[in-house]
Order: structure tokens, then C-alpha cells, then sequence
């Protein structure tokens, strides 16, 4: 599918607020999963990643924005 983006559209506001809201969703998810147990047990957790959770982390994404060590609680890791 193709999409026509421009300023007015719908898609486009809404990338805009999720460059705003993304990373207080992602930080507030992190802090929930180091007080309690995440109900997911395949969320992304060191509990529930016991081997891979630090390099996802460290690791993604990719593009260094908005990286996801950023975001957890070093208790954590």
C-alpha cells in the first residue's frame, strides 16, 4: 500500500506525537516492570529475558535515537 503524506494528514500528526509520547510510554513500561512482575510473561523484562534482556537493551534500536538503555532503570540491568 501507498501512502500520500503531507503536514495536514492524519498519519503525519500523529508521528508527531508519538516522537512526543513514545519515550514517556517506554520509560513508565520500565519502570512498572522493576517494582512487579510484568502480567506478559514474553514482555521484554530481565526477569522474563534472563540471557538476552541486557544486549536487547544496549542494542536496540539500532538507530541511537531514543535508545532503550536510555530508558531502564539501571537496577534493572
Amino acid at each position: 500500500m501507498a501512502y500520500r503524506l503531507h503536514g495536514g494528514n492524519t498519519l503525519a500528526k500523529l508521528e508527531k506525537g508519538c516522537d512526543l509520547e513514545g519515550p514517556q510510554i517506554i520509560a513508565h513500561y520500565f519502570e512498572s516492570v522493576t517494582r512487579e512482575k510484568a502480567s506478559n510473561v514474553l514482555a521484554p523484562t530481565a526477569y522474563n529475558w534472563p540471557r538476552y534482556f541486557d544486549w536487547f537493551v544496549r542494542n536496540y534500536p539500532h538507530d541511537g535515537a531514543n535508545r532503550l538503555v536510555h530508558f531502564v532503570p539501571a537496577a534493572m540491568r
